[in-house]
């Protein structure tokens, strides 16, 4: 199974240090569109052979996906994707559970009334882009509008930490999962919608509370269907 250049990156790789970067952004892809399993070895010489980099540049991005949550490397067996049981996600919902809510309060505490009025904005024309695929049945761009809509909110906290700390639990969530869950995609888009009307409230409490709702009501949704 070959891994596609990384979005955006064209057909030539970039040159020194950056080839780490260009390379874990596109196993990063690979991974998040499913093409990698969860617990599949990821063999360096194999990603070094369909991204025509060398060795050393695989071996650097793999160690950064796996500070991004999305592979373990162990000895003697190298890299494979992350694979977690029922129990990892659900603890990794709860943590979720408290981590973005916060975020989403110290955002609106941030922000001014005419910032939050400039997210809401940006929200609403995410959300329309995702009416316009479920419109259509197309779900492939879904999960990339899905992480937009939250980390739009999340960035808004101006907490680097947080956001890296909140990337690194959504990069660990079980994607093959969350597609086979029927009218999840819908269900989402609902629960944006409600959550773009409570944030134009400009109510830090209320709008955690909907955040934390969300989350608790989408890892309702998946954990039945993790084996």
């Amino acid at each position: 199974m070959s891994v596609p250049p990384a979005t955006g990156a064209g057909s030539s790789q970039p040159a020194g240090a950056t080839k780490r970067y260009w390379a874990a952004q596109a196993i990063r892809q690979a991974i998040l569109d499913g093409r990698y399993a969860p617990g599949e070895r990821l063999f360096e010489e194999k990603l070094a052979a369909e991204l025509g980099v060398s060795a050393t540049p695989i071996r650097e991005a793999l160690l950064i996906l796996e500070a991004k949550g999305l592979v373990r490397i162990t000895p003697r067996r190298g890299a494979t994707v992350i694979a977690l049981g029922r129990a990892d996600i659900e603890e990794l919902y709860h943590v979720r559970g408290i981590l973005e809510p916060a975020a989403v309060s110290m955002a609106l505490e941030r922000l001014s009334r005419n910032d939050l009025k400039r997210l809401v904005l940006d929200l609403q024309d995410t959300h329309e882009e995702m009416r316009q695929a479920l419109r259509v049945q197309d779900t492939a761009p879904i999960p990339r509008l899905n992480m937009r809509f939250h980390f739009r909110i999340y960035e808004a906290s101006g907490s680097r930490q947080m956001v890296e700390a909140i990337e690194r639990l959504w990069n660990m969530l079980p994607s093959h999962s969350l597609r086979n869950i029927p009218h999840r995609s819908e269900w989402s888009f609902d629960q944006h919608q409600r959550l773009i009307d409570i944030l134009d409230g400009d109510d830090p409490a209320q709008a955690a509370a909907a955040m934390r709702d969300h989350i608790l009501l989408a890892a309702q949704s998946l954990i039945p269907h993790v084996p």
